[in-house]
């Protein structure tokens, strides 16, 4: 996942290993947890890692750990409130959606609030009671957008199903009406 943050930054999450021939040793050992599991899954792993750029991609940052219990979710950068949103979906199970804010371009990232319990209600679907996000970048609408200017748009799946949720305000979130 890649998003440009302020129109200068470029900030990419991707799911990582700890294992050296994994991840050709960028990071191993550096700042994880001993109790940290170490395998060949960066998925499995639940091991989130983020890298930037400031020259356009030419160069990248060092890789570095951002959460020992996540997957690569949604992205996006707020443009009006000036603040990088990631929804994290859980790397464990029963770990509910997790929404992280960043207002120093990525540097650093808020704790973490629970996205379950902001929706009462959600797909039907399987009933499994999963919700979790999509790895990409999440989108802003355009300021110029006639019905809903601004809005931050997310898409991942809850219950089995494909939806959408968003918000107007970056703090309350509304899920899609019509999910796949």
């Amino acid at each position: 996942t890649v998003v440009l943050v302020n129109q200068s930054r470029l900030v990419a999450h991707g799911s990582c290993a700890l294992k050296a021939s994994s991840c050709n040793g960028l990071h191993a050992g550096r700042g994880v947890p001993t109790s940290s599991p170490v395998g060949s899954n960066p998925v499995m792993e639940g091991l989130l890692c983020q890298k930037h750029s400031d020259d356009g991609g030419k160069t990248w940052s060092k890789l570095r750990l951002v959460s020992t219990e996540s997957q690569n979710g949604q992205i996006v950068w707020d443009d009006v409130r000036k603040v990088l949103i990631a929804h994290w979906s859980p790397g464990k199970a029963g770990v509910p959606l997790q929404e992280h804010k960043s207002w120093d371009l990525g540097e650093t990232w808020s704790a973490p609030r629970n996205m379950s319990s902001l929706f009462a209600e959600g797909p039907p679907g399987d009933q499994s009671h999963s919700f979790w996000a999509s790895p990409g970048a999440a989108l802003q609408l355009s300021p110029q957008n006639a019905h809903h200017p601004n809005r931050l748009v997310f898409t991942g799946r809850m219950n089995g199903c494909g939806t959408f949720w968003y918000t107007d305000d970056g703090e309350n979130y509304a899920m899609s009406r019509n999910a796949s």
